[in-house]
This record gives structure tokens, C-alpha cells and sequence, in this order.
């Protein structure tokens, strides 16, 4: 009798969640080369003044087997028509500051996930992180909790390498290092395609800890705030899969 033999898959972390004030919304209503009905656009949310994240989002309204798309729904609720943004708020009322267009403003909670495309600007190959929307729902403080503006994510990524980061001075015309630490690997997405993203860790005790207790080509667990997104040049390359075990 042949032996029956069953291959499990482990599912990767790739999570972005971000609680915050609905900045811009040009989510709108199109219909695919097909005739059919989806969503496409991007929602910028703000956890304050000074930080904020653009959330790009496509859902058509049904899957390929029928089902709807619960981000379909999702998006639906948070149509331009139905939300307000705090740019939608300072159009009407331009002397607010960003304090009362933000209370004023639809609080949301979007979860996302990260991908890396490449793409040409200036004739030089550019690696951008992009944060794909999973869904988004409207966000309200309760008698429990309240309502926290926050950026956080959480991935499994496979470590490639592992440095010290520098900063170039113009004044002694010396490279120096920051003390913060340059973490870059593989992060799979929903689809198990590999995406090659890089992190920052803060100096100090963090990075101490990470140094002394990762090394290269393992596979770890990482979670923190996400405080900013940046491009990177890039070299074409093929990517094998390091979590195919």
C-alpha cells in the first residue's frame, strides 16, 4: 500500500497595522477589462503631524470562485462619499490647524502587508516598499479602549545580511557609523512571493540584542513601530525561495 504523505504549508507573518486619521481617500468605484466591479485606490492615514502612510488597495467585488471579496466590502464603507479626510476637511475649512481637522477627520484601522517592486527613475533600477491593503474598518474609542493612533508591524523575514549603519559627514568628510543597525532579508507575502526589505534598528540595547543573537541565514521574528518608508537602488537579480523547507 502506498504510503500517503501530506505537505504542510507554514504561513509566513507579513503584517502592517496602522490606527490613525484618514489623511486622503482616492479610493474609487471602476470596472475591470471584463465588465466587473472593484475598488482601486490608496488611503493615506496619519498618526500625527508629522507621520504618515499611504495604503494602496485594489479588490475586486467577487473572487474568482464566486465569493465576495470581503475587502470589497470594506472599501465600500470607506468610499470618499461616505468618510472625511483631514485634506478633504482643510479644502473647506483652510484656516484649521491639523489638531481639529483630525478629530474631524473618519478614524480608521488598516491592515496591510508589504511588497517590494522595482522600477527605473533616472535610469537607475529603484526598490520600493510599498504597504498592499488587506482591509480597513472604521475605527471609534470605546469604554475599554481608546482610540491610539499607532504604526506597528510584525514579519518573519530570512536574514541576508547584517550591518553596522553609517552616515557620511560633509563637515570632516568622514564616514561614521550611527550605531543603528541595518537588517536586510526575504519576506514572503500572501502569494509566497519573496520580497528583498531592509530595517532599521535603533542603537543601543535593541541593537546590542540583535547582533548577539541572530546571524545570518536565520530566520526570525520581527516586530516594532514603523516610522518610515524609504527607496533604495537595486541590482536585477532572481530570488529563490529560503523558506521552500
Amino acid at each position: 500500500m502506498a504510503e500517503e504523505t501530506k505537505k504542510t504549508t507554514i504561513r509566513r507573518k507579513n503584517y502592517v497595522g496602522i490606527t490613525g486619521y484618514l489623511k486622503e481617500n482616492t479610493l474609487e468605484c471602476v470596472k475591470t477589462k471584463d465588465g466587473k466591479d472593484a475598488i482601486r485606490g490608496n488611503l493615506i492615514i496619519a498618526t500625527s503631524d508629522t507621520e504618515a502612510y499611504k495604503v494602496q488597495f485594489y479588490a475586486s467585488h467577487f473572487y474568482g470562485n464566486g465569493n465576495e471579496n470581503s475587502t470589497y466590502k470594506d472599501l465600500l464603507e470607506v468610499l470618499p462619499s461616505r468618510t472625511m479626510s483631514i485634506a478633504a476637511y482643510l479644502s473647506g475649512n483652510p484656516a484649521a490647524n491639523f489638531q481639529t481637522a483630525a478629530q474631524c477627520s473618519t478614524k480608521v484601522y488598516v491592515r496591510a502587508h508589504m511588497e517590494e517592486y522595482a522600477t527605473k527613475l533616472d535610469n537607475k533600477e529603484r526598490s520600493i516598499v510599498t504597504l498592499r491593503g488587506d482591509s480597513v474598518k472604521l475605527k471609534t474609542a470605546t469604554d475599554t479602549r481608546s482610540f491610539a493612533p499607532e504604526a506597528m508591524f510584525a514579519v518573519d523575514m530570512y536574514i541576508e545580511s547584517m550591518s553596522e549603519e553609517t552616515k557620511y559627514d560633509k563637515e570632516t568628510e568622514n564616514v561614521e557609523p550611527t550605531g543603528r543597525l541595518v537588517i536586510s532579508g526575504l519576506l514572503p507575502d500572501y502569494r509566497g512571493i519573496m520580497n528583498r526589505i531592509s530595517f532599521v534598528v535603533p542603537a543601543g540595547k535593541l541593537a546590542d540584542f540583535v547582533q548577539n543573537n541572530y546571524e545570518i541565514h536565520d530566520t526570525a521574528n520581527f516586530t516594532g513601530k514603523l516610522v518610515d518608508i524609504e527607496q533604495k537602488e537595486v541590482a536585477a537579480e532572481t530570488v529563490d525561495d529560503p523558506f521552500s523547507w
